[in-house]
């Protein structure tokens, strides 16, 4: 059980459901990454090149210049925060350059995100504040349970305020508190937008101009499951159509309706990661176990379906990658996954990801196919 204290109060909020914040948000232009150890030479760089544009507005820059090992540190910390439900911080990456940061924080209670952000200094006026914005709020409202999102700014920061003014926010106040930086002035202004008025917003003339189609990345839980079904049955009918004759397919896809997504996703040796849109709609589905029977000595992405309208997406590469952090955070070197050897269209996705044939292991064989093992080393 995790206890996070609450925003200007000394009541405790406890968060007794782990894991659920997401780990990688997609958007138009952006990719929203949570932090990893091997990322600090990144995120120190965009730090660095953005100190004097910063200073000004960010508490947290008074701790700069750290050095290499109190940033891994605290990249440590922020990891064992998404862990453990608290908050997730992201670096932002437009293809591979950092063009800012920006994460969830709980400060408000159980039912709301609050959202922050920042800009490299050379990458502003680029619409890259309000992009994260936009991404973030979509991907809250994906979170179980989350109802309200928040943002606050000091009242002289006006160009917060254009952003979530675009983003159809709702004022709701102001308050005096200290100072946090040196153009601050100790106003807070809040704002905030409930889900109704978000999906009411996003799919408003003036938000569909605003807003492009996006997804994240997080840990399945049971409410999950009809759409995880429904997005499993209906990827598997698509990816094995012309490899089955039609009954077959069809009874087949029966068979595969009953499998117990429940009992996997409470496993303590596996887990489930979905990918969702801004409704909470299930787009792609990825289980990872480490416990397998011999000889698959090694942990395995045992899953990986993508409902096909996403197809071509990134949908499935996100995925993996949530699978290989989870494999690689649970101590392995080295990963598997089984492809259908006639499969080609998969054989070639992972092969473009990086998947290497696994010589070690001889092929295995389904009620229908012959299935072929890929290896990836999480050591470089």
């Amino acid at each position: 059980m995790v206890v996070i204290p609450l925003r200007n109060t000394n009541l405790l909020w406890k968060c007794w459901r782990v894991g659920v914040l997401p780990e990688v948000v997609v958007g138009p232009r952006l990719e929203l990454r949570r932090w990893r150890v091997s990322d600090m030479p990144a995120l120190r760089g965009a730090i660095q090149a953005s100190l004097e544009h910063l200073r000004p507005w960010m508490s947290w820059i008074a701790f700069e210049p750290q050095s290499d090992r109190d940033r891994e540190a605290l990249i440590r910390t922020w990891e064992d925060d998404w862990i453990a439900g608290r908050e997730v911080v992201f670096g932002a990456y437009l293809r591979d350059e950092v063009v800012g940061g920006c994460g969830f924080h709980r400060r408000s209670g159980p039912n709301t995100l609050e959202i922050g952000y920042w800009v490299h200094a050379d990458h502003l006026r680029q619409g890259y504040a309000t992009e994260m914005a936009r991404s973030l709020t979509s991907a809250a409202f994906a979170v179980p349970g989350i109802e309200r999102v928040e943002i606050h700014h000091d009242k002289a920061n006006t160009r917060s305020r254009s952003v979530v003014e675009a983003l159809g926010y709702h004022h709701e106040g102001e308050s005096q508190v200290e100072p946090h930086a040196p153009a601050t002035i100790g106003v807070d202004v809040a704002w905030s937008i409930g889900k109704r008025a978000w999906q009411a917003f996003a799919h408003s003339n003036h938000g569909q101009q605003n807003a492009a189609t996006g997804f994240s990345v997080r840990e399945a839980i049971e409410a999950d499951i009809p759409g995880i079904r429904e997005c499993y049955l209906r990827s598997w009918r698509a990816a094995y159509n012309g490899f089955l004759q039609p009954d077959v397919l069809s009874e087949e896809a029966q068979k595969r309706a009953g499998f117990d997504w429940s009992r996997e996703i409470k496993s303590e040796t596996a887990t489930v990661r979905v990918a969702v849109d801004s409704d909470n709609r299930v787009l792609g589905v990825m289980q990872a176990n480490e416990d397998l029977p011999p000889p698959r000595d090694l942990p395995e992405i045992d899953m990986l379906y993508v409902d096909p309208r996403s197809w071509g997406s990134q949908v499935a590469p996100r995925l993996l990658d949530a699978g290989l952090d989870w494999i690689a955070r649970r101590g392995h070197t080295h990963a598997r996954l089984r492809v259908v050897e006639v499969h080609n269209r998969a054989r070639r996705f992972y092969e473009r990801e990086g998947w290497q044939l696994d010589p070690d292991l001889e092929p295995a064989h389904n009620d229908f196919f012959r299935l072929i093992y890929y290896r990836w080393s999480l050591v470089e």
